[in-house]
């Protein structure tokens, strides 16, 4: 727990490892230079501290290859330098955007959590590449709400999975590649949720259709969107 008021700045490598969950709770870290996770704790971790990337040159967020080592609250706000991201980095709490150039490359930013009743705001339009929302278990509800005014756009594949509700209010995601439903348990919420890709676009709800709860629109200026399952 860093207490509350408390900012520990890191200008060099902030660095998260180890094997078991990883908790950030309450207070700040500012990370100045590139941040690497190494956690493979799959399970749980996150916490309520805020990672502040606030650095003023170009930084690097690298995560594991799959969804672990789960980050708090991230929030960005640089005046300078790019920020890039390699791997799945996975975010349990929030997502706050600022300033700053955003590079997502190959990436996937992945909102997922295994605490029940779980709850996070991402606030800020950006685009990324590959995005996931993902319950961990079946006793890890999740209720992400984007904030009002707030796009998220999603370039590459956006995959909604998990075992448990995943709740998805307010705000708007445009899917303009694939879309991925997985998950085993009810999608559903108020967020408006548009295909917009300019080229042709799949939908894949296989052994979920009946989980998925939620208003789609469909508007392209060109491109189809098919419909992979029944």
């Amino acid at each position: 727990t860093i207490a509350s008021g408390t900012t520990l700045t890191v200008p060099g490598t902030l660095t998260l490892s180890g094997l078991d969950w990883l908790t950030l709770n309450t207070g700040t870290i500012e990370a100045k230079g590139n941040v690497s996770i190494t956690n493979t704790d799959a399970g749980d971790g996150g916490g309520s501290a805020t990672i502040l990337i606030n650095g003023t040159v170009d930084q690097t967020v690298t995560g594991p290859s799959g969804i672990s080592g789960f980050l708090p609250k991230v929030s960005i706000n640089k005046t300078a330098g790019t920020l890039s991201f390699v791997n799945t980095v996975s975010i349990e709490q929030g997502w706050t955007y600022t300033a700053g150039t955003l590079a997502f490359g190959t990436s996937t930013i992945a909102f997922a959590t295994s605490v029940n009743n779980q709850t996070a705001t991402l606030t800020g339009s950006t685009t990324f590449n590959h995005l996931t929302f993902h319950t961990v278990d079946t006793t890890a509800s999740y209720t992400v709400t984007i904030a009002s005014g707030t796009t998220l756009t999603v370039p590459g594949t956006l995959t909604l999975s998990g075992l448990d509700t995943l709740t998805l209010n307010t705000g708007t995601i445009e899917a303009q590649g694939n879309v991925t439903v997985s998950a085993t348990a009810a999608v559903g919420g108020s967020a408006a949720f548009s295909f917009t890709g300019t080229a042709n676009q799949t939908f894949t709800l296989t052994g979920a259709e009946a989980n998925l709860n939620m208003d789609l629109t469909v508007n392209k200026s060109s491109g189809t969107v098919t419909l992979a399952s029944n």
